[in-house]
């Protein structure tokens, strides 16, 4: 399954952990965004590799960075536009791999 779902999001110009930021964030109750730390806690991954990824999807325009009002340590991320519709786009595919591997027989 995870060289499957390893193919398909290389197919799309994303990685597994790109595609996991986008879904950790749109899928947080309530907000629209997550600190850098939360996203870090959520994906228990490490900083550095966070701090990465973000430039990617940050680059690609799929996600907006803004510094905290009372923090300037803290970032805030959330998904763009083009980055709910990219997300939107990649969860029929993603659904069905998974779908299908549950399916098999052990």
């Amino acid at each position: 399954m995870i060289r499957r779902l390893e193919s398909y999001f290389n197919d799309q110009g994303l990685s597994q952990l790109r595609f996991l930021v986008l879904i950790v964030i749109d899928r947080e109750p309530d907000r629209d965004t997550l600190t850098v730390g939360e996203l870090t806690e959520r994906l228990d991954v490490a900083g550095p590799v966070v701090a990465r990824t973000l430039r990617f999807l940050l680059d690609d325009g799929l996600i907006t960075q803004a510094k905290d009002t009372g923090d300037a340590r803290i970032k805030h991320v959330g998904l763009t536009r083009f980055g709910q519709e990219r997300l939107e786009a990649l969860l029929p595919g993603y659904l069905a791999i998974i779908a299908e591997e549950m399916d098999k027989p052990l």
